[in-house]
């Protein structure tokens, strides 16, 4: 019954990191999420007891727990560092698909014939009012198909949070019936979600 302290920390740590590099790769913003706060608390904790349990069972020597003790903190280091690079391969990919989109879309004219620019939102505005987003869902919803949410989260810099993009999204598509007086089709992979 020894390994059972073992796997069931090793359990906790292992969990814990394949939900946050799924919540990273969903494109959520980690330090919102309570669900990510949640699962740094459980590899923190495991990580402490794990450092404590391998100290404890190392030979009578400073040196041999000192190096049994510091392996799982290596471990949870290593665990964040692995999160951020998911983190910033998203990042980049959604900028450089941005960018790939954004010289056709950046002039587009508006009703009055004027040049409207697709970054219309300041990078640095963190929360955006639903309203203030509207302008975006226009131009892509010009189109003529039907916006996506990753679409739609990509028109802004820096992107938007894939929750919020599905709240701002759905409320747009609620409040615009399309041209042959229907509902708009919904996203099939917000729908899935």
């Amino acid at each position: 019954m020894r390994w059972c302290g073992p796997l069931l920390i090793d359990t906790f740590i292992t969990i814990a990191t394949a939900f946050l590099l799924w919540l990273a790769l969903s494109g959520a913003h980690l330090a919102s999420e309570h669900d990510a706060w949640f699962a740094w608390l459980l590899i923190a904790t495991a990580t402490v007891a794990s450092a404590y349990l391998n100290a404890a069972h190392a030979p009578d020597r400073w040196d041999a727990r000192l190096g049994a003790g510091s392996v799982p903190v290596a471990l949870l280091a290593s665990v964040h560092l692995l999160v951020r690079l998911m983190v910033r391969l998203l990042t980049l990919q959604t900028s450089s698909a941005t960018s790939a989109t954004a010289p056709a879309a950046a002039s587009a004219p508006d009703q009055r014939g004027n040049a409207t620019n697709a970054r219309a939102i300041s990078p640095r505005q963190s929360r955006r009012a639903i309203g203030a987003t509207r302008p975006v869902f226009e131009r892509l919803a010009a189109a003529g198909q039907p916006v996506s949410w990753r679409q739609f989260a990509a028109a802004f810099d820096p992107p938007m949070p894939r929750r919020t993009a599905q709240r701002h999204l759905a409320h747009h598509q609620a409040a615009a019936p399309s041209a042959n007086g229907q509902q708009p089709i919904a996203d099939p992979e917000e729908v899935t979600r």
